[in-house]
């Protein structure tokens, strides 16, 4: 892998600058649309508004990179490494996201709108007030990760890992959740009308005042999850398993099995 000590970004331009060791080159600004970077080496490197569109970084180390504000629209990120990378308010429309690693990165205020994200890790990421909206999150890890505010309208998440994640006031929105686990995470007044929840597991989940009108909820595991002022209006409760759980008047589920009501029991 080539280093290049001493080289400016503006002298990079039009480099063949796959697998190149870019660690801690500032780049700022720099013009790197469609450049292969694929595999490259930009461990804590700065770029800062950089324009990174249709870029190649499929399998690129970019560890504690800085990217604030960078374009990478359209880019190939597959495999990356981006952890605990800085992302905020970049713009990562459409971008190919499957299997990077961005545990732990900050990506708050940032523009995932259809970005592919399949199966990748965003444990512990900063997420807030981001937009993925129709983003691609299926078999996705987001233990702990902070979703306040965030936009998932429309979003796929099969199958993904949500435990313990925060998603106070996040739009959810006809978003797909079939299966996901959910187990302890925080809804709090989050909007989840019209989503699909068939078989999630929301075991011991806080949907304080979450908005979860014709939401459907088949099969799901409601086992001690707390939704005091919640709007179950028109939701599909078949099969689901309300033991224990707080009911939005802010009772427990009674019955046997146990219900509760504002939505549909049909078994």
């Amino acid at each position: 892998m080539p280093k290049m000590n001493g080289v400016s970004g503006d002298d990079i331009v039009g480099v063949l600058l796959d697998r190149a060791n870019l660690t801690r080159l500032n780049l700022s600004g720099v013009d790197l649309a469609k450049a292969d970077l694929a595999s490259a080496w930009l461990f804590a490197a700065i770029l800062d508004r950089a324009c990174l569109n249709r870029a190649n970084l499929s399998d690129a180390n970019l560890t504690a990179a800085s990217l604030i504000g960078a374009d990478l629209s359209g880019a190939d990120l597959t495999e990356a490494n981006l952890l605990n990378c800085t992302l905020t308010r970049a713009d990562l429309t459409a971008a190919k996201l499957v299997s990077a690693d961005l545990n732990g990165a900050d990506l708050s205020g940032a523009d995932l709108t259809g970005a592919d994200l399949t199966k990748a890790n965003l444990c512990e990421a900063n997420l807030t007030g981001a937009n993925l909206s129709g983003a691609d999150l299926s078999g996705a890890w987001l233990t702990e990760a902070n979703l306040t505010k965030a936009n998932l309208y429309e979003a796929q998440l099969d199958h993904a890992n949500l435990e313990r994640a925060k998603l106070f006031y996040a739009n959810l929105e006809r978003a797909k959740l079939t299966r996901a686990s959910l187990s302890h995470a925080l809804l709090g007044c989050a909007d989840l009308t019209g989503a699909d929840l068939t078989g999630a597991d929301l075991t011991k989940a806080n949907l304080y005042g979450a908005d979860l009108s014709y939401t459907n909820l088949t099969k799901a595991n409601l086992t001690n999850a707390y939704m005091k002022r919640a709007d179950l209006e028109g939701a599909d409760f078949t099969n689901a398993d309300f033991t224990g759980a707080t009911c939005p008047s802010g009772d427990t589920a009674t019955g046997d099995p146990p219900t509760c009501p504002m939505g549909s029991t049909t078994n």
